[in-house]
């Protein structure tokens, strides 16, 4: 009896086991557009990093601000002498110290440093966008490779269907004596190429998952579904409005602008550098063989520095500055004319793949309806096999490219939704 229990356990640990491994296996995640975007962000390295530096960047903008504070300083110091040399000694001495240092002029340095720490800092808010950005772009030419795989796994699979009809008529036709047994083997070639084509696209979808789990940091057992379709949303945008919204939005222009500052800021210290600098210091100090307060002595300085002759130091240190600022104009200028030519790029790309879509969609209209004739004519009997498989790998052909098209315009917009600096399709 204790036998039979004891078998009855070990039968329902290994179902409860069995239960949820299957459980595990059966994991699926189905996800929007938005939701893979926001999961990239969250999990690319790149972005984290940048959120790091963000931090990093805002408690040095909190150092350099307390520059501008008075600094304070107690020193104190508690001395046991336990051998008495002199009669006049006592056993126990008190040192204290308190002092405060303040600068009141340093000629401009101090408000030019904590200036450039802050623009570092937004600066850095804008990087962490630009990546975010292209994180997006990237992210997107994933998706779509995946919506493009999955249309065309549907395609091929109505290929392979619409083969294996004609295979069965091809016999069918041979026991009658229409088609010859050239007629059928034909067929079956093409059912295999057919199943060939149906392998590699499954496997391309496959991979294309899985780099885009990996990027989004799920678990490779984890079946990825996406909740949308290959499809396509015309836009109509004239060079001067992307232009216009670029050269006001792009991160990367807000980063030169700023970049720009901080070497004006550059200058200002440098020629800040030149001048005298005025600091106060005020100081109470007393000693003695009790602590007291009362006593101590108790002064305020000021301080007056100034470099009669430093060799041209200073000098040298402005005109490098300047320079520094001249060359950074031309850099701008560099970046402003690509910008431009990437504006009339992406432009043309979109309208490009905009007509090849039409054409493609005029092809598709063409080779269904050639298909449907031969079709007719194939049932009949008045066309071998031959003709019919011609039609159907031209309409097979003709998808492929319609999809191919739709394809590539998802990504000349996400292209110039990435020169722009916005998302278009859902601004």
């Amino acid at each position: 009896m204790k036998s039979k229990i004891y078998i009855i356990t070990i039968i329902c640990l290994l179902l409860s086991a069995v239960t949820v491994y299957a459980a595990e296996s059966d994991q699926k995640t189905v996800l929007s557009k938005e939701e893979v975007i926001e999961l990239a962000y969250k999990n690319n390295p790149d972005i984290i990093k940048l959120e790091k530096d963000l931090e990093i960047a805002k408690e040095g903008l909190k150092g350099v601000k307390a520059s501008f504070y008075p600094k304070i300083s107690l020193n104190s110091i508690y001395t046991l002498n336990s051998d008495q040399q002199l009669s006049t000694m006592s056993k126990d001495s008190y040192t204290f110290d308190l002092g405060l240092q303040q600068p009141l002029f340093m000629g401009g340095q101090l408000v030019a440093g904590y200036e450039q720490v802050k623009k570092n800092f937004e600066m850095t808010k804008l990087q962490l966008e630009d990546k975010r950005q292209e994180i997006r772009n990237q992210v997107l030419n994933q998706y779509y490779q995946i919506l493009q795989s999955k249309k065309m796994v549907e395609v091929n699979q109505q290929n392979i269907s619409t083969i294996k009809r004609y295979l069965e008529i091809a016999r069918i036709k041979k026991e009658v004596g229409i088609l010859t047994n050239t007629d059928v083997l034909r067929s079956q070639i093409d059912l295999n190429k057919g199943k060939q084509s149906l392998l590699q696209i499954e496997n391309s979808l496959k991979l294309s998952k899985l780099r885009l789990k990996n990027d989004l940091g799920i678990g490779k057992d984890v079946e990825l579904i996406l909740d949308d379709e290959l499809t396509w949303q015309e836009i109509n945008l004239t060079e001067a409005e992307v232009r216009e919204y670029a050269f006001a939005n792009r991160f990367d222009l807000q980063q030169l602008e700023l970049r720009e500052d901080v070497l004006e800021l550059e200058v200002d210290k440098a020629k800040g550098a030149k001048y005298p600098t005025l600091n106060l210091s005020s100081n109470y100090s007393t000693m003695g063989d009790s602590l007291k307060f009362d006593d101590g002595n108790f002064k305020v300085s000021l301080m007056l520095s100034y470099d009669i002759f430093d060799g041209g130091a200073k000098d040298s240190k402005v005109k490098q500055a300047k320079k520094e600022l001249e060359k950074f104009n031309i850099t701008e200028e560099q970046t402003l004319n690509n910008i431009g030519l990437a504006i009339q790029e992406s432009l043309l790309k979109v309208s490009e793949a905009r007509e090849y879509i039409e054409l493609a969609e005029l092809s598709l209209t063409q080779a269904k309806e050639n298909l449907r004739q031969n079709e007719i004519q194939y049932q009949e009997g008045l066309l071998s096999s031959f003709y019919v498989l011609e039609a159907q790998s031209t309409f097979k052909q003709a998808q492929t490219e319609y999809y191919k098209a739709i394809y590539n315009y998802n990504l000349a917009v996400a292209n110039l939704e990435r020169v722009m600096g916005r998302d278009i399709v859902t601004s």
